[in-house]
């Protein structure tokens, strides 16, 4: 695979899976997998107004505001405040309270099931660099703004604002004009 490029114009917008909203569906892996039982899930959503979180036991996330002031993720026990660009993880199984601040929201969600994949530190790039994969690990790259190039020893692919790639493999980001890319690594859970 190496990248495996998915543009924005192939995302597929379903309910969400507790029915308040909506969410566009980037890439589901294995190729046979749900939005029930899945190893990797990447998605898009607005979040208009706050409500609760669906529910995705044994599941980690990394969720990121794309779009908008920011937004409180209320849980239990702790709250946490997002603002655009910072990436945050959590544990899939609860349910927090979204509140976007100041109207509409737009996030990304990265969601790894624990006994396939480990979720690393998510970091945002404005800055070109070889990008490195763990060994038999996996990077989601999402482009926040602006275009930029990914290229690896067969091909250089442009990704447009909010398209997406995986990588298996070291690839080259070249940023054009403001260019940012997040970035969600990947490792295999042991056992995997």
């Amino acid at each position: 695979m190496t990248i495996r490029y998915l543009p924005a114009t192939g995302y597929v917008t379903m309910p969400w899976k507790n029915g308040t909203g909506s969410t566009d569906e980037i890439c589901l892996l294995p190729p046979d997998a749900s939005r029930d039982a899945f190893e990797l899930r990447v998605s898009r959503a607005i979040i208009a107004t706050s409500g609760l979180f669906s529910a995705f036991p044994g599941v980690e996330r990394t969720i990121t505001v794309i779009e908008g002031e920011g937004l409180a993720l209320e849980f239990d026990d702790h709250a946490v405040d997002l603002t655009t660009g910072q990436p945050h993880r959590f544990d899939s199984g609860l349910t927090p309270v979204g509140v976007p601040k100041g109207g509409t929201v737009r996030v990304v969600n990265v969601m790894a099931a624990r006994d396939a994949w480990r979720l690393a530190p998510a970091e945002i790039l404005t800055e070109g660099r070889l990008l490195q994969p763990e060994p038999h690990g996996l990077s989601v790259v999402f482009a926040l703004r602006g275009a930029s190039e990914l290229s690896d020893s067969q091909a250089t692919v442009t990704l447009g604002q909010e398209d997406c790639a995986l990588l298996d493999a070291p690839a080259r980001f070249v940023p054009e004009n403001r260019s940012a890319l997040l970035v969600v690594p990947l490792r295999r859970a042991s056992g995997a």
